[in-house]
């Protein structure tokens, strides 16, 4: 007998339990300058806090996507969001603590980064176990639309967290801390209403061979984007006070202005690419393209407005390859779906990494022409989408089969 189908609410929960992860972390971006005035902590101090939840999600990615293939998707998710809630939660409690002046900052710095490595290590498991757990379930929705619905739910979280602290503010300056605490607590609620699903081998078509010896350019493909992308977020604020005359504080509200256009320009792009692009290699060309028209507009449109249509171009480009390498990388690997997002997790963690690293660099190095550096990563990852997506014109979506039974 065929399996249930499940529909789109199922995704949807799905799409709420990765939107609040993403939310909360912006919602904590936000709070630097806050804690920083307040709690006398310095932005070097909060800086490495941030350094250590990232490089644990870095480290523990893959092994909780193992976990998620041997015992279940749902209790690895449900264990993430516990230890962020319980993580989150000892963070507003000891920076209260130091805010209010019962807690030294010696002390405080250690406990708040033990909630950080916590944070790191549980939660790591929450967005690769998620992806997984999307392809899982059965239904008519292909790989790529499951896994663009995720990635569009990941960005409007991106772009809900710095708009909820405005409203939370009323609270006091300190307000905005409670959503470290709600956030996690919707999403562990959201997860319990996400349906058991098996995986179901019948269901997933057997890889191209081209795509079988790619997968490796897959994941050079995830580094050069998330690469690209760091090297980019790390100028914008220096870009805008050098080539646009801005002052600092104009700076900062710019590119948190810009950011938030940015991650609401993908989730709009991907919403689109959910209803009318239905095979990830063409999803991969669309991103190439305009990775390359977007970042030319970019470079040629440097101290004019122009520039904005540029990134704007690349931000839609990002949001089209994102969904498109993942979606090719679940059918072109032989390692188990969980294994493989952790996987994924660890590269774009690494990627973003050794893009801020190397876009302070850059920008030091060549403050006259800051998109050097992003514009030759960028013709990398684009080089990589067109190979992949050539290569990906004769395999059909594995999820356009129906299931066998679970």
């Amino acid at each position: 007998m065929s399996a249930p189908l499940i529909r789109k609410p199922a995704h949807r929960f799905l799409g709420l339990v990765v939107a609040t992860q993403s939310a909360s972390q912006l919602v904590l971006l936000s709070l630097i300058p806050v804690l920083s005035q307040l709690a006398g902590l310095s932005v070097a101090s909060l800086g490495t806090l941030m350094a250590l939840g990232t490089g644990c999600i870095m480290l523990a990615g893959p092994l909780w996507g193992h976990v998620s293939d041997r015992w279940g998707r749902r209790p690895v998710v449900l264990l993430g969001q516990s230890g962020a809630l319980l993580a989150q939660g000892v963070f507003v409690v000891v920076a209260l603590m130091l805010i209010s002046g019962q807690m030294s900052a010696q002390r405080a710095l250690l406990c708040l980064g033990f909630s950080r490595v916590v944070y790191g290590l549980l939660a790591a498991g929450i967005y690769p176990a998620c992806q997984a757990w999307s392809l899982d379930l059965p239904g008519p929705m292909t790989s790529l639309q499951r896994l663009t619905a995720l990635s569009a739910a990941a960005n409007a979280g991106r772009g809900l967290g710095p708009v909820l602290v405005f409203p939370a503010l009323l609270l006091g300056a300190a307000g905005p801390l409670v959503w470290l605490i709600v956030l996690p607590l919707i999403g562990l609620l959201g997860t319990l209403r996400v349906p058991l699903a098996q995986d179901t081998p019948a269901s997933v078509a057997r890889p191209h061979a081209a795509l079988q010896s790619g997968s490796r350019m897959l994941l050079a493909l995830a580094f050069a984007s998330t690469l690209t992308v760091a090297q980019l977020q790390v100028m914008l604020g220096p870009v805008l006070g050098d080539h646009y005359a801005f002052d600092a504080r104009q700076a900062a509200s710019g590119t948190a202005a810009l950011m938030l256009l940015i991650v609401a320009l993908m989730a709009l792009v991907q919403v689109l690419l959910l209803r009318h692009l239905q095979r990830p290699g063409l999803s991969l060309m669309v991103g190439s393209l305009l990775c390359v028209v977007g970042l030319a507009v970019l470079a040629g449109g440097l101290g004019q407005w122009l520039a904005l249509l540029g990134l704007g171009l690349f931000a839609a480009a990002f949001a089209a390859v994102v969904p498109g390498y993942t979606s090719l990388l679940s059918l072109a690997s032989g390692m188990p779906r969980g294994q493989l997002f952790g996987l994924l997790t660890l590269v774009h963690t690494a990627g973003y990494t050794c893009g801020f690293l190397l876009g302070g660099w850059a920008y030091e190095r060549w403050p006259s022409t800051p998109w050097l550096m992003p514009v030759a990563s960028a013709v990398v990852g684009a080089l990589l989408a067109l190979r992949c997506g050539a290569a990906q014109r004769h395999v059909q979506p594995a999820s356009r089969q129906r299931p066998s039974g679970s």
